[in-house]
């Protein structure tokens, strides 16, 4: 029989302290961090544009990804989740 260790966390408090709380327990297991972290930062461009999508489609996201990067050490545009979106300009 296999087995796994799952982690799991009661999440309370405004977005930021949230995000702040998932990136203590992420700390916690290091060879998880990597997953969470670009090996190249976005551009400036492209983290506007995606905090400005962030802020209009999902309240709350871009306070919560911060919480997250403070708690590592890390600025947000290092942070995997944004190099998993990919933004075009309509015309």
């Amino acid at each position: 029989m296999k087995s796994f260790q799952a982690y799991f966390s009661f999440l309370q408090g405004n977005s930021y302290a949230i995000g702040k709380k998932q990136g203590e327990c992420v700390k916690e297991i290091p060879y998880v961090m990597d997953n969470f972290l670009l090996t190249d930062s976005i551009d400036a461009i492209k983290y506007k544009e995606m905090k400005k999508m962030f802020d209009q489609f999902c309240p709350g996201l871009n306070e919560e990804l911060q919480g997250f990067a403070d708690s590592l050490n890390v600025n947000p545009c290092d942070l995997s989740y944004f190099g998993s979106f990919v933004t075009t300009r309509r015309m």
